[in-house]
């Protein structure tokens, strides 16, 4: 689905995320707003879409978690694309100014490759500081956050982590799909 010829698939998927977002919306109405969510409006909440790397996205030409969403209308919440991936030698400066050396820096500024194979340490490594506030958060208070897959969930908790340093909450996050962690793989990895 996340090749070119795979966006009629996410149009065939795309509908039944926005079925569980609709199901997510009406029980939060049954339960009128309480808990964690009380206080919130609908319109202080935006589902925050994980940006693609700008390679998958040039080879693509398409971004598979924008792709299903608007095919997920109609949705409660409206999308607003908070994140942006920040460039790899960006990455690398921030390394050296935080006291990596230049080979450490170099590392990490071409961490934010492909998280196909890696353990879940090197996805965690491979993930940290990748992400940025694309623009302002006026209006809202939460967000919940959207992905295609997830396998580790580190690409997930980084986004949370920018969100939370804006100062918003993060409700939680929707995945289309969970794909298990490669056998043998352990947390420390």
């Amino acid at each position: 689905a996340k090749r070119p010829h795979g966006v009629p698939l996410l149009r065939v998927l795309a509908p039944g995320l926005g079925r569980a977002l609709r199901l997510l919306g009406s029980e939060l109405d049954g339960a009128r707003l309480a808990g964690r969510w009380a206080g919130l409006e609908a319109s202080e909440v935006a589902l925050v879409p994980v940006p693609p790397a700008p390679g998958s996205l040039r080879r693509r030409g398409f971004s598979p978690v924008l792709e299903l969403l608007a095919g997920a209308r109609p949705l409660r919440w409206h999308t607003r694309s908070l994140l942006r991936r920040r460039g790899t030698f960006q990455r690398g400066l921030d390394a050296v100014a935080r006291g990596h050396s230049l080979a450490d820096a170099w590392r990490t500024g071409r961490g934010a490759g492909g998280q196909k194979g890696r353990g879940r340490g090197g996805r965690r490594a491979a993930v940290k500081d990748s992400f940025v506030l694309a623009r302002g958060c006026g209006g809202l208070r939460a967000v919940i956050l959207v992905d295609d897959v997830s396998t580790s969930g580190a690409t997930l908790a980084e986004c949370a982590r920018v969100i939370r340093a804006a100062g918003l909450r993060v409700m939680g996050a929707v995945v289309l799909a969970h794909v298990p962690p490669p056998q043998g793989d352990s947390a420390g990895s």
